[in-house]
């Protein structure tokens, strides 16, 4: 057996996204630094944090449908975690990033990065 191996690192392991996201804290203030958002536990967390836990409601106070498919895709893929469910989340929580604003890209990095030049 490995040093350091345990169950939770296995079970860590097997929730990985093929490739991270990239998300702002807070796309307003890019200042404020970005997650990694590299597994399905760590998306789920960042569900409930920063743009995007604040692009969960809509005026109206219903819950959007980005937001909703996003955390069901996530939590099929934590209790079933086979490689097209894990991959079917971080696609929903692309999508979601996307919709919120809160997506870091390479040509927003590079747009923001102008400006502030």
């Amino acid at each position: 057996m490995k040093e350091g191996f345990t169950a939770a690192t296995d079970r860590t392991s097997c929730l990985s996204f093929g490739a991270p996201v990239y998300v702002y804290v807070a796309a307003a203030q890019p200042e404020r630094g970005m997650l990694i958002l590299g597994d399905v536990d760590a998306a789920l967390a960042a569900l409930h944090r920063g743009d995007l836990g604040a692009f969960r409601f809509e005026k109206n106070h219903f819950e959007r449908a980005e937001w909703t498919k996003t955390l069901y895709a996530l939590t099929r893929a934590k209790f079933d975690p086979t490689s097209d469910k894990i991959e079917a989340g971080r696609s929903a929580l692309r999508n979601l990033a996307e919709a919120s604003g809160a997506l870091v890209t390479v040509q927003h990095r590079r747009f923001r990065q102008r400006r502030s030049s």
